[in-house]
């Protein structure tokens, strides 16, 4: 399904640059934001992905204390 993590990783990583394979090191979303408070990233974890613009998270739920598996750099 084109909705999976897995081939939305697969999608990102072929257009972007990935500025975090978090997996194992149990950093999550909120996390994320306050390491990198400038640009537009896309942020997949479990189930899920999101948008963090400027250090603002944009999602329909606050998923700040999710974990992240993958980020992608779109705009510095």
């Amino acid at each position: 399904m084109p909705d999976e993590v897995d081939y939305i990783n697969e999608y990102l990583g072929r257009r972007y640059r990935r500025v975090c394979g978090c997996q194992g090191e149990k950093i999550t979303v909120g996390d994320f934001v306050k390491l990198y408070p400038y640009g537009i990233f896309l942020i997949t974890m479990s189930g899920h992905i999101t948008c963090a613009i400027n250090g603002t998270i944009y999602d329909t739920f606050d998923p700040s204390d999710r974990y992240v598996w993958d980020a992608y750099v779109v705009k510095e």
